[in-house]
C-alpha cells in the first residue's frame, strides 16, 4: 500500500494543534473559577441610576490577589479601582475582572441599572413574636413598585434566636430576641426593621377522651416530646373526694408529639374521675375527664347482637340480659323492653326465665334498650328448642382467611386460617349435642384442597399449596350417636386479607430481632377471637397477614428484658384500624441493650 507521507504529516500537526489548543482551553476555564465576584444582590449586580454598590471579589490559588476592573459599557455603569460600580444610566452590561499579574485569568459579572433607586420599603410585620420552632414569613413590598431593584437582602442580628432565608422565611431556634434587617441592594442604602421575640412553647392539654377499655387520648395544644415518665393518671368516684387512685401505666405512643396515646393497667372505670398530669409542661399540666359511660367489658360499636341459646321442651329456661346489655358502652339509667316472648317464657326484671312450652327453630326474642343519652341498641335473642325425638340445629356462616403458603416459616409469620369447620349448635336429641360428637361426616362445596375428616374438621390437604379465595357454599351431612342424620348448610367466606409489615427498633434505630409481635382484637365479649402473633427476623422485619372487615387491634410487644424498660410492655398501641396493606413501623421508646 503507498503511503502519501506529506498528507500524515499534515495530519500529525493537525492532532498536535487539537490536543494543545484543548488543554490550553480546560486550564484557562479552571483559571476563570480563581476569581470569584459578587454584589451586594449576588450573582448580578442591580444598581439604581445614581446610585453606587460595592463588589466583593475572592481570590484563590494565587499569592498575589490584586485584581482590576473594567465595565464593558462605561455609559451604563462605571467601575471603580476599589470595586465600586456606579449606575450612569438603566441598561445592561458586563463587568470584568481580572488579575494584575495575569490578565488572562479573568471574570465577569453581569450588571443591571435601573431607571429609579429604592426609596421605601415597608413589613407586614414589625415585631413577631414566636415560640421556639415555629416559623414565620416576613413580607416586604417597596416603593416604587416598577422600573426598580426589587432584590432584598434579609439577615437576622442573633442566629442562635432565629434565622431568615433570602425570601423572609424566619424560624424561631432558640429563647430571645433578634432583629431582623431587610436591605435594598441597589445602593440606595434603604432598610426596614423587624424584632423577633423567641419563647418556650407554653404546651397546655386541650383535650382528654377515651380511646379504648384502658386507654385515653391526649391532645396537646403544641409540640412537646413526653414519655411515659411525664404522665400521671389517677381516678376517684366522688368529684371532692381526697381519696385518689393511681393508675399504672403501660404505654405512651405519638407520631406526631401533639396526639398522645396513654394506655394503662386497669380498664375505664364507670361513673370515676379520671384526671392526667404531664408534670414536664408549663400550662394547663392536667384535666379531668367524667365517665358517664359504662364499658363494662367492650368496646362494642355496632348497634345490635344476636345470641344465641338452645333448649330442651319442658325445661327451665334462664337469661340475664345483663350479660349482653354490657356488651354495649351506654350511659345510665337505660330503659329496656321486650318483644315477641314465646310461650311459657316471662320476663323478671332483667331477666328471661321460665319453661319453653313447643319446639322452636331459631325464635327471635327482640330487646331494645335506650341509655340516658338517647343511645339504642338491640339484643335478639334466637331460640332453638328441640326434644327427645326432634333436632334443631343453627349452622353459622362465617368468614376468614384464605389458606396461604409461606416457604419462609411454615405459615406462622403469614397468620394462616387452615381448619373450616363448620360452628353449630344443636338442641334436642337424648342428650346435649356438640357437632364434634357426632359420626359419619360427609361434605360438598368444599374448595379445593381442602377435605372433611373423620371427625368433622375440615382442614387443608396440602400445605404447600394456597387455598383459593371465594365464596363457598358447603352442606355437611353426619350422624348422632344413634344414627339420625343431620344437615347443615353453611356459606365460608375466604379473604386474601391484608398484609401489614414493618420494623421494630429502639430510639436509635437499631432493630429487635426475635421478638414477639402481637396483633389482638380489641376487647370485644361477642366475639372471642384470640390474637394474630408474628415475630420479628434476626433485622427487626416481621409480616403478617390480618383479616381486616370490622374488628381493630391492639399492637402489644410484651417485655422480654431485651431493653432498658422497667414497664411490662415494650409497646402497646389500642383500637388500630388496618383496612388496607400497609407499612406499619413500630418505635419502640425504651433503648436496646447491649
Amino acid at each position: 500500500m503507498k503511503i502519501n507521507k506529506k498528507l500524515v504529516q499534515v495530519c500529525g500537526v493537525c492532532v498536535a494543534t487539537l490536543i494543545i489548543t484543548c488543554a490550553m482551553s480546560i486550564k484557562a476555564e479552571a483559571k476563570v473559577n480563581d476569581i470569584k465576584i459578587s454584589a451586594p444582590s449576588g450573582r448580578i449586580v442591580r444598581v439604581a441610576k445614581g446610585k453606587k454598590v460595592k463588589l466583593k471579589t475572592v481570590v484563590r490559588k494565587h499569592k498575589n490577589k490584586k485584581v482590576k476592573f473594567k465595565s464593558n459599557n462605561p455609559k451604563i455603569a462605571k467601575v471603580s479601582a476599589n470595586a465600586t460600580v456606579k449606575g450612569i444610566k438603566s441598561g445592561k452590561t458586563k463587568i470584568t475582572v481580572s488579575l494584575k499579574s495575569n490578565p488572562k485569568i479573568k471574570t465577569t459579572i453581569n450588571v443591571v441599572v435601573y431607571k429609579k433607586a429604592v426609596n421605601k420599603i415597608k413589613l407586614n410585620r414589625n415585631k413577631v413574636s414566636l415560640k421556639k420552632g415555629k416559623r414565620f414569613l416576613l413580607k416586604a413590598s417597596i416603593k416604587p413598585s416598577k422600573n426598580v431593584s426589587k432584590v432584598l437582602k434579609y439577615t437576622s442580628s442573633d442566629k442562635s434566636v432565629a434565622t431568615v432565608s433570602e425570601n423572609g422565611k424566619i424560624k424561631a431556634c432558640g429563647t430571645g430576641s433578634t432583629i431582623i434587617t431587610v436591605e435594598s441592594t441597589d445602593g440606595s442604602n434603604k432598610q426596614a426593621k423587624c424584632m423577633v421575640s423567641v419563647n418556650e412553647p407554653k404546651v397546655s392539654i386541650k383535650k382528654i377522651s377515651v380511646r379504648s377499655l384502658n386507654a385515653f387520648n391526649v391532645e396537646l395544644s403544641d409540640k412537646c416530646a413526653l414519655d411515659y415518665k411525664d404522665f400521671i393518671v389517677t381516678y376517684k368516684f366522688l368529684p371532692n373526694s381526697k381519696t385518689v387512685v393511681s393508675n399504672e401505666i403501660l404505654g405512651v405512643n405519638t407520631n406526631d408529639n401533639i396526639h398522645y396515646e396513654v394506655v394503662i393497667k386497669d380498664l375505664v372505670k364507670f361513673n370515676s374521675y379520671v384526671k392526667i398530669e404531664i408534670c414536664k409542661i408549663k400550662g394547663l399540666n392536667n384535666k379531668e375527664i367524667y365517665i358517664d359511660t359504662h364499658y363494662n367489658q367492650s368496646f362494642f360499636e355496632d348497634d345490635s347482637i344476636d345470641e344465641y341459646l338452645t333448649n330442651m321442651v319442658g325445661h327451665s329456661f334462664y337469661v340475664d340480659i345483663r350479660d349482653y346489655v354490657n356488651c354495649f358502652p351506654l350511659t345510665y339509667p337505660i330503659k329496656i323492653n321486650y318483644s315477641n316472648l314465646p310461650k311459657g317464657i316471662m320476663v323478671d326484671d332483667y331477666n328471661l326465665k321460665g319453661r319453653c312450652e313447643s319446639i322452636l327453630n331459631d325464635h327471635i326474642v327482640k330487646v331494645s334498650v335506650e341509655d340516658a343519652k338517647g343511645r339504642k341498641v338491640y339484643i335478639n335473642i334466637h331460640m332453638l328448642v328441640g326434644d327427645k325425638d326432634t333436632i334443631v340445629e343453627k349452622t353459622f356462616d362465617f368468614k376468614t382467611l384464605a389458606y396461604k403458603y409461606d416457604e419462609r416459616n411454615d405459615g406462622v409469620n403469614m397468620n394462616n386460617t387452615d381448619d373450616y369447620s363448620p360452628s353449630v349448635i344443636i338442641a334436642g336429641g337424648d342428650r346435649k349435642l356438640y357437632y364434634f360428637d357426632l359420626k359419619d361426616y360427609k361434605a360438598v362445596g368444599l374448595p379445593d384442597n381442602t377435605q372433611i375428616n373423620s371427625h368433622g374438621g375440615i382442614t387443608v390437604v396440602d400445605k404447600t399449596k394456597d387455598v383459593k379465595p371465594g365464596v363457598y357454599n358447603i352442606t355437611v351431612s353426619a350422624l348422632t350417636p344413634k344414627d339420625k342424620k343431620i344437615t347443615m348448610s353453611y356459606k365460608l367466606t375466604l379473604v386474601e386479607g391484608i398484609t401489614i409489615k414493618g420494623r421494630v427498633t429502639d430510639p436509635l434505630g437499631r432493630a429487635f430481632s426475635n421478638i414477639p409481635v402481637m396483633f389482638q382484637i380489641e376487647h370485644n365479649i361477642i366475639e372471642h377471637n384470640g390474637y394474630n402473633k408474628v415475630t420479628t427476623d434476626r433485622n427487626g422485619n416481621y409480616e403478617i397477614r390480618l383479616f381486616y372487615d370490622k374488628y381493630k387491634y391492639d399492637v402489644i410487644i410484651k417485655n422480654n428484658k431485651s431493653a432498658n424498660c422497667p414497664l411490662e410492655y415494650l409497646f402497646y398501641s389500642t383500637m388500630n384500624s388496618f383496612t388496607k396493606s400497609q407499612i406499619y413501623d413500630i418505635k419502640v421508646n425504651f433503648y436496646k441493650n447491649n
